[in-house]
Protein backbone atom coordinates (compact mmCIF):
# COMPACT_ATOMS: atom_id res chain seq x y z
CA UNK A 1 0.00 0.00 0.00
CA UNK A 2 1.56 3.76 -1.30
CA UNK A 3 -0.22 6.96 -2.23
CA UNK A 4 -0.98 7.61 -5.09
CA UNK A 5 1.45 9.91 -5.90
CA UNK A 6 4.05 7.06 -5.41
CA UNK A 7 2.83 4.47 -7.64
CA UNK A 8 0.35 6.15 -10.31
CA UNK A 9 1.98 7.49 -13.67
CA UNK A 10 1.80 10.95 -13.89
CA UNK A 11 0.11 11.36 -10.48
CA UNK A 12 0.88 14.97 -10.21
CA UNK A 13 0.83 17.00 -6.96
CA UNK A 14 -2.98 18.97 -7.80
CA UNK A 15 -4.14 16.29 -10.15
CA UNK A 16 -7.81 13.80 -9.46
CA UNK A 17 -8.31 11.40 -11.41
CA UNK A 18 -12.06 10.25 -12.13
CA UNK A 19 -14.04 7.30 -13.45
CA UNK A 20 -15.19 7.70 -17.04
CA UNK A 21 -14.62 10.42 -20.30
CA UNK A 22 -12.68 13.50 -19.69
CA UNK A 23 -15.02 16.09 -17.64
CA UNK A 24 -14.68 19.63 -16.71
CA UNK A 25 -16.46 21.11 -13.51
CA UNK A 26 -19.52 22.35 -15.40
CA UNK A 27 -20.49 18.74 -16.76
CA UNK A 28 -19.61 16.45 -13.48
CA UNK A 29 -22.58 15.44 -11.69
CA UNK A 30 -23.01 16.56 -7.94
CA UNK A 31 -21.71 13.23 -6.18
CA UNK A 32 -18.55 13.81 -8.29
CA UNK A 33 -18.17 17.47 -7.47
CA UNK A 34 -18.71 16.52 -4.06
CA UNK A 35 -16.00 13.87 -4.43
CA UNK A 36 -13.86 16.84 -5.89
CA UNK A 37 -14.45 19.06 -2.90
CA UNK A 38 -13.35 16.46 -0.56
CA UNK A 39 -10.26 15.43 -1.87
CA UNK A 40 -9.43 19.24 -2.23
CA UNK A 41 -10.21 19.52 1.43
CA UNK A 42 -8.55 16.04 2.40
CA UNK A 43 -5.46 17.34 0.69
CA UNK A 44 -5.42 20.72 2.60
CA UNK A 45 -5.42 22.80 -0.84
CA UNK A 46 -8.80 24.66 0.34
CA UNK A 47 -10.15 25.12 3.67
CA UNK A 48 -14.25 24.97 2.82
CA UNK A 49 -15.66 23.92 0.18
CA UNK A 50 -16.29 27.31 -1.77
CA UNK A 51 -12.44 28.03 -1.99
CA UNK A 52 -12.24 23.75 -3.00
CA UNK A 53 -14.37 24.59 -5.90
CA UNK A 54 -12.80 28.15 -6.47
CA UNK A 55 -9.77 26.22 -7.15
CA UNK A 56 -11.09 23.88 -9.31
CA UNK A 57 -12.82 26.97 -11.51
CA UNK A 58 -9.25 28.84 -11.70
CA UNK A 59 -7.47 25.46 -13.47
CA UNK A 60 -5.61 25.08 -10.06
CA UNK A 61 -6.73 21.19 -9.65
CA UNK A 62 -6.35 19.15 -12.78
CA UNK A 63 -9.30 16.59 -13.31
CA UNK A 64 -8.31 13.31 -15.60
CA UNK A 65 -9.64 9.93 -15.97
CA UNK A 66 -8.32 7.52 -14.26
CA UNK A 67 -7.64 5.39 -17.46
CA UNK A 68 -4.77 8.07 -18.74
CA UNK A 69 -2.94 6.99 -16.10
CA UNK A 70 -3.07 3.42 -15.70
CA UNK A 71 -5.60 3.27 -12.83
CA UNK A 72 -9.21 2.56 -12.24
CA UNK A 73 -11.54 4.46 -9.95
CA UNK A 74 -15.30 4.65 -8.76
CA UNK A 75 -18.31 6.03 -10.19
CA UNK A 76 -18.34 9.41 -8.83
CA UNK A 77 -14.85 9.16 -6.81
CA UNK A 78 -11.87 10.60 -7.52
CA UNK A 79 -8.11 9.38 -6.18
CA UNK A 80 -5.80 12.08 -4.97
CA UNK A 81 -2.35 12.28 -4.68
CA UNK A 82 -2.05 11.12 -0.80
CA UNK A 83 -4.69 8.75 -0.84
Amino acid sequence: VAPARDVIPGMGERLLLHAGPPITWDRASGPLRGAIIGACLYEGWAQDAAAAEALVLRGEVQLEPCHHHAAVGPMAGVTSPSM
